[in-house]
């Protein structure tokens, strides 16, 4: 079966494990030969152009038999803006349904305990520091939103989310990777905490270079 030709702003891995993104398929002034013209996405990200044919073609496995695919370039698929604006807005309806909820629950609380000083924002804040987790559990034991993660899906642009991730290094977890992650549909594979966050800063630094090349 045919591959299909590349398309600008598609994302490829290399068998090498290194990420690429098209930036067109252009054709040579002399001989008419088409050229794929793309850009690495790490290092100083330097642009390269090979025929189609070659990056279309099945990795030499007798130069290479340890590769892991087929394709000397594999398509990979890191999210589009439509899929991660629809995520967005799936993650914020539930988690403020969720908000919403325990804030009535907790109002009522206050009223009959007149002592209570503390209130349902810092609670939920002082909660996830202590416990270093996404969610903490409420006296009438439900979940409550991580602060961090409802301030990331908040965020319009992927800069902004860039920011707010950077400032959330050390308190970072496997669950808010995950759902972070998710929201972004993207997947960081298993391992320690600090290699996953590596692996999300990674994808977070591809989507924002996307975002900034589909708005020139």
């Amino acid at each position: 079966m045919e591959r299909e030709k590349p398309r600008p702003q598609e994302f490829y891995r290399h068998f090498k494990n290194k990420l690429y993104q098209i930036i067109t398929v252009a054709k040579h002034s002399e001989t008419g030969e088409e050229l794929v013209i793309y850009q690495a996405l790490y290092g100083s990200y330097e642009v390269y152009a090979r025929p189609l044919s070659m990056f279309l073609s099945e990795v030499d496995y007798k130069k290479y038999p340890d590769s892991m695919q087929k394709y000397r370039f594999q398509k990979v698929y890191l999210g589009t803006e439509q899929t991660k604006k629809k995520a967005d807005g799936q993650q914020k309806a539930s988690l403020r349904e969720t908000v919403s909820d325990n804030q009535k629950s907790s109002q009522s609380e206050m009223k009959s305990d007149s002592t209570e000083e503390v209130s349902h924002s810092e609670k939920i804040e002082n909660d996830n520091q202590k416990n270093s987790s996404q969610f903490s559990e409420t006296k009438s034991g439900e979940e409550l939103p991580n602060p961090d993660l409802l301030e990331f899906l908040d965020a319009d642009t992927m800069e902004q989310k860039k920011r707010i991730l950077i400032g959330m290094k050390d308190r970072i977890t496997d669950r808010l990777i995950d759902d972070i992650a998710a929201s972004l549909d993207v997947e960081i594979g298993k391992g320690e905490v600090s290699e996953r966050y590596k692996s999300l800063m990674v994808c977070v630094n591809t989507l924002e270079r996307f975002e900034v090349n589909r708005l020139r």
